[in-house]
């Protein structure tokens, strides 16, 4: 019989406290940094932004993970909003 004691893991209260807030809030800023960008950005459609909203909300983690991966490039440059508000107001 093979015997683990070998494996001696000591974490104190401090580790332990430290390991639950770095994983318990990581997942909780990720997902709030996505809806307030998804919120504060303009995208190629509303159909996209909604899309986007829906899946962060509906399944958060996997969804603020993938709108990290995909969903930031279909956002809207900032140059080209203000390039459009500029012709928009020059004809």
């Amino acid at each position: 019989m093979h015997n683990l004691a070998f494996i001696n893991i000591n974490l104190g209260t401090t580790e332990v406290v430290t390991a639950f807030l770095i994983l318990g809030w990581s997942p909780i800023l990720l997902i709030a940094y996505c809806l307030i960008d998804i919120l504060r950005s303009r995208f190629r459609g509303r159909i996209i932004k909604l899309t986007w909203l829906s899946l962060v909300l509906v399944v958060p983690v996997i969804g603020a993970v993938l709108y990290m991966v995909a969903g930031k490039s279909q956002k809207v440059s900032s140059r080209l909003i203000h390039q459009a508000d500029f012709e928009r107001i020059a004809a």
